[in-house]
């Protein structure tokens, strides 16, 4: 039998993913078209969760803003950033972003960063952390990350999904690591995982291999992240 606090848990997540995937799909908001939106009613069921189900506040999953964690996280941004510049450099691709990618960018700060890392770190892996070792809480909470990426391949091409899948396993350990490093707080892998989602949704590029190449080179220095030892709370 499972115990009060994993069907609370489960419940919560399922509430919380239902109304990130649900009001994004209804706005067709696919590169953050509206991620401001979305972020806000996430949030706000995040509230109701917490007070309903765990008789909490936000800032018991992280919310607070903690700087040790986002200079982290702004330097690792920073390379991968870096990694794609070079390598479309050295290929030779051309180059252009999709328009109003300024907005964009911001949207997909607040849908896929803040309300991902909210739902997945902030509040998944941040209660399973309250009672597991690292890696076994970072393992428990790769797996719901990892199912709602089944999806895409509703939208994607399979390769391309499978990559994505098999990345979304893998950087469920560093963005874990990234919200230990702030401090238990989810600025830091809010935005390594928006600049992540960022390459592929708003760079328009006739290279083929860019999107699997920025993978790779996000994966890669994603887990470089495990080279600064989080702060013991």
């Amino acid at each position: 039998m499972f115990s009060t606090q994993t069907v609370r848990l489960a419940a919560g997540i399922v509430i919380l993913f239902a109304t990130l995937q649900g009001t994004a799909a209804a706005l067709g908001s696919t590169r953050g078209e509206w991620g401001l939106l979305v972020a806000a009613l996430v949030i706000a069921a995040a509230f109701a969760v917490q007070r309903l189900l765990h008789g909490e506040g936000l800032g018991a999953i992280g919310v607070r803003v903690e700087r040790r964690g986002l200079f982290v996280a702004v330097v690792l941004s920073g390379a991968i950033l870096a990694a794609g510049v070079t390598y479309a450099v050295i290929a030779g691709a051309q180059v252009s972003l999709y328009p109003n990618a300024t907005w964009l960018a911001l949207g997909i700060m607040c849908q896929a960063g803040i309300t991902e890392e909210l739902i997945f770190r902030g509040y998944l892996y941040g209660r399973l952390a309250r009672t597991r070792p690292f890696w076994r809480a970072a393992m428990v909470s790769m797996w719901p990350f990892a199912l709602v990426h089944m999806m895409l391949f509703v939208t994607l091409d399979w390769p391309l999904a499978m990559a994505s899948l098999l990345l979304s396993i893998a950087l469920s350990f560093p963005l874990a690591h990234l919200y230990e490093l702030g401090v238990r707080t989810i600025w830091a892998p809010a935005v390594v995982h928006a600049v992540i989602q960022a390459g592929p949704k708003l760079v328009i590029t006739d290279d083929a291999a860019f999107p699997l190449i920025w993978m790779i080179c996000s994966l890669a220095i994603a887990w470089s992240s495990f080279l600064v030892r989080a702060q013991k709370t």
